[in-house]
């Protein structure tokens, strides 16, 4: 009888050691196990965020091209002698002569887009004209042909004369 309390008390003592020292323990595991589930969700998301990033990294690398024409097209600093070289050349490519070209202003220098005016005459055939403005409009630049107008010839033989308002851009 001795041996079966003995056994009872050990019994009794076994499920409070196990109360008192097993349950905190298996507490303290389950608070560690939802910690690292947590952590594994968030790791998770900034996987998925890494992943979306390097996908937008990829098409902006593919993009290059393009951002370097829009660069090209809407230049930081407009450069007058430079966009003077250009209308010379892009009239000289039409089979057009520049017979007069003058800056008239800047609209809305404040503004971070501005417009720069310009007055051009030139002069040639209608099919040389029709060509400048096929390559204006083909041109990185961006152009904005605002009005033109132009003088026939009185004689046969005589180049015509075309004046143009135009707008180019830069920031």
């Amino acid at each position: 009888m001795n041996r079966t309390i003995i056994a009872i008390i050990l019994l009794g003592a076994t499920a409070i050691a196990s109360l008192f020292v097993v349950k905190p323990k298996y507490q303290e595991y389950a608070q560690k196990k939802a910690e690292l589930e947590a952590r594994q969700v968030e790791l998770s998301y900034h996987q998925q965020h890494f992943s979306v990033l390097k996908d937008t990294e990829a098409r902006l690398k593919q993009s290059q091209e393009a951002f370097a024409k829009i660069d090209n097209s809407l230049p930081s600093f407009f450069s007058l002698p430079a966009f003077y070289a250009n209308m010379l050349k892009l009239t000289s490519q039409s089979g057009m002569v520049v017979d007069q070209i003058s800056h008239t202003g800047t609209i809305n220098p404040q503004e971070r887009l501005k417009k720069q005016s310009f007055s051009l005459s030139v002069s040639g055939t209608f099919a040389s004209f029709n060509n400048f403005l096929n390559v204006i409009e083909k041109s990185a630049k961006i152009f904005e042909v605002d009005g033109m107008s132009f003088t026939y010839p009185e004689e046969e033989g005589e180049v015509i004369s075309f004046s143009l308002n135009m707008h180019t851009f830069s920031y």
